[in-house]
């Protein structure tokens, strides 16, 4: 997709207008057109596909299924996520929230730091704590945190 990317800037190039866009800008619109045309590419592909074995019937109920939804495995994840949830409810306001937008929103120290509004310092330190707070709930609880 990339070299898709880089083919299809060589061959607008004479049509880029800096009146209109950034070069960079206009780079990006390029790599995410792709990236969009890929991703629909993906939906309309069949998801899994099936072929006839040698005598000619359908492999359709051979595929093995998906470990991930079986329903032991369904519950531990529920299990897990219901731990997680008590031991960050023990945890203090500021500290939770910092920890919540590091880890659930992907934002980094300076971007929790900012949403809070409370220095860097303190944003770091809250999420620190609370990662060693967390670990050691769940530790206390039997679930492994390796």
């Amino acid at each position: 997709m990339l070299q898709e990317a880089y083919l299809n800037v060589w061959r607008f190039a004479p049509s880029f207008n800096p009146a209109v866009a950034l070069p960079m800008t206009w780079l990006i619109n390029i790599v995410r057109n792709k990236a969009r045309d890929a991703m629909r590419t993906q939906k309309t592909q069949p998801f899994v596909q099936l072929a006839d074995d040698e005598h000619g019937e359908s492999k359709a109920l051979q595929v093995p299924p998906d470990a991930m939804w079986q329903p032991d495995a369904l519950l531990d994840t529920h299990i897990d996520r219901l731990e997680v949830n008590a031991c960050m409810e023990k945890l203090k306001p500021g500290p939770r929230q910092a920890l919540a937008l590091a880890y659930y929103r992907c934002m980094a120290h300076g971007e929790v730091a900012e949403s809070l509004n409370v220095p860097l310092g303190t944003a770091k330190a809250w999420i620190r704590r609370s990662l060693e707070q967390l670990r050691g709930c769940l530790e206390a609880s039997g679930r492994s945190t390796a």
